[in-house]
């Protein structure tokens, strides 16, 4: 029975897609990935998850056959050969023991995070929702309003000034003060917020 790897691989244009297969298995091979007990994918497998053929896959397998990497095993699959087995284990005792020594110094996250994300609820956003007549959606702006060009030229204004760098600074610790200044001078005065109700 095989092991459930995920295989990706960003392909090349310019190179066939049988030599972009290979040159990904042979690495995987020699870096421990697969696991010397367990069947390599299927072709059919491993074909889909690539989105190459079936025929590409096979082709491949057969020439890391005929290479010495796999041996083929009827009505099991492909394994690797008993030479590349050692490796394998090794790389696998490697990386157990690099986790078991990241645990040790790795630091306790629930003593440092206090505010537990499962608590809040999960939004679930219908299909198509951007073609409601009235999208209130949370955290989506309506884009058929919004000021496009206003925002372009702000951004403009706000980056034209090399020696001003203060627009780069994450605000996350505190409030920005020009946007404050904005919504006490501008917009709350126009909903009829008085001086006394502003408070920042």
């Amino acid at each position: 029975m095989a092991v459930d790897y995920q295989c990706f691989i960003e392909f090349d244009s310019t190179r066939s897609l049988q030599e972009q297969v290979r040159e990904y298995l042979v690495k995987a091979i020699l870096s421990g990935i697969f696991s010397p007990e367990q069947a390599l994918p299927s072709c059919r497998k491993l074909s889909q998850q690539l989105k190459v053929s079936r025929n590409t896959v096979s082709l491949v397998y057969e020439s890391l056959l005929d290479d010495g990497y796999l041996i083929s095993r009827p009505r099991s699959g492909y394994y690797l050969s008993d030479s590349y087995k050692e490796s394998s284990q090794e790389s696998a005792v490697n990386i157990e023991l690099s986790a078991d020594n990241s645990a040790d110094a790795a630091p306790n996250w629930d003593d440092k995070i206090k505010v537990n994300t499962h608590q809040f609820p999960r939004i679930v956003k219908p299909t198509h929702w951007s073609c409601y007549k009235y999208p209130f959606i949370y955290g989506q702006p309506y884009i058929n309003d919004f000021p496009l060009s206003h925002w372009r030229e702000a951004t403009r204004k706000v980056i034209a000034d090399s020696h001003d760098h203060g627009w780069l600074c994450d605000k996350v610790d505190k409030d920005v003060e020009l946007l404050v200044e904005q919504i006490r001078t501008r917009v709350l005065p126009q909903r009829a917020f008085t001086p006394a109700m502003m408070r920042f």
